[in-house]
């Protein structure tokens, strides 16, 4: 069994609240973590995210004195978008499992929308080359 290895980081990006932004990022958790998702404050209000694991995925909750749970439906992107001021964060994920797998994704989220461009959609490429997609073997594996 092989392991996934990815790793993400963002454009900087302007937030309405750095400090609140900030102390709500230690909720955050991506799947294969060996840190922290760490992020960065220009000084500016500014936030830069970036860490060796997949963009946050989970998020640590807990009602008032219960117990510290993991909510795996918590979108990081929508996270963002609550905290945006009026920019656009460039969110961007690589990773690979040995040489079969290899993933590339960009989530570019403004204050109004959310949009996925992920290398591994080709198929309209394809067919705009005159090829079936279906006859095109996949790269990932």
């Amino acid at each position: 069994m092989a392991n996934y290895n990815g790793m993400f980081r963002t454009n900087y990006f302007k937030v309405k609240n750095p400090k609140k932004f900030t102390g709500e990022m230690e909720d955050w958790r991506g799947s294969s973590c060996d840190g922290e998702p760490i992020h960065i404050d220009d000084g500016n209000g500014k936030m830069c995210l970036y860490g060796y694991c997949t963009i946050p995925d989970k998020r640590l909750s807990r009602e008032k004195g219960g117990p510290l749970v993991i909510d795996d439906n918590a979108d990081f992107a929508e996270f963002i978008q609550e905290h945006l001021d009026n920019d656009v964060a460039i969110i961007q994920e690589i990773g690979y499992e040995k040489l079969r797998y290899f993933v590339g994704i960009s989530v570019i989220v403004s204050p109004d929308k959310i949009e996925v461009i992920d290398i591994s959609n080709t198929d309209e490429l394809i067919k705009g080359m005159g090829f079936d997609p279906g006859n095109v073997t996949a790269p990932q594996y």
